[in-house]
C-alpha cells in the first residue's frame, strides 16, 4: 500500500535521542545501558513514520536484550545515505527465522507487525533495512536511508 509522506528534513539524531528518552524507563527497569554514537547526518522524510519505524526496532531491541544487556545505536553517513545500526546483545534471532521477521504478521517472538511496518516504512522513503543475528548473542538491524547535504 502507498504511503502518503509528508517530507521535510531533520537529524537523525534529534530522533534516535527523543525514542531513547521516551524508553528510559524501561531501559532503567531493566539496568540496561544504551550507548549512541550518531552523526550530524541529516535526512528527508515523514519525521512521524521514520520515528515510528526507529521506535519499533529500538523498542524491539530493549524488549528482546536481558537485564543489565547493552543496546547501541549509530548512525553514520555512507556514501548517499545515513547508515543506522541498532546493536544489542540480547537473545537473537534462529538463522531460519531472519528472512521471515519482516513478514507481516509473522507470529515468531521476535516478528509481528511492527517489524513490517518499519520496513514498509524504510523502504517508502526509498530505503533498506535488514538484520543481522546470532542466536544467544545479539541482533543489529541496519537501515539506511537517504540523507540530505554532504
Amino acid at each position: 500500500q502507498e504511503l502518503e509522506l509528508r517530507k521535510e528534513n531533520f537529524y537523525i539524531k534529534d530522533i534516535i535521542r527523543n525514542i531513547v528518552n521516551e524508553l528510559k524507563d524501561i531501559v532503567k527497569e531493566k539496568k540496561q545501558s544504551v550507548e549512541i554514537r550518531v552523526d550530524d547526518s541529516m535526512v528527508n522524510g515523514d519525521i512521524n513514520l521514520i520515528e515510528k519505524a526507529l521506535k519499533n526496532i529500538i523498542s524491539n531491541s530493549i524488549k528482546y536484550t536481558p537485564e543489565k544487556g547493552k543496546i547501541e545505536i549509530e548512525a553514520d553517513k555512507d556514501g548517499q545515505y545515513v547508515h543506522i545500526l541498532v546493536r544489542d546483545n540480547g537473545r537473537g534471532i534462529k538463522k531460519e527465522e531472519l528472512e521471515k521477521i519482516f513478514e507481516p504478521f509473522y507470529t515468531s517472538e521476535k516478528g509481528g507487525v511492527g517489524l513490517a511496518i518499519a520496513k514498509s516504512i524504510v523502504e517508502g522513503h526509498d530505503g533498506r533495512i535488514w538484520a543481522e543475528s546470532e542466536f544467544g548473542k545479539g541482533t543489529t538491524f541496519h537501515i539506511l536511508l537517504k540523507r540530505v547535504g554532504k
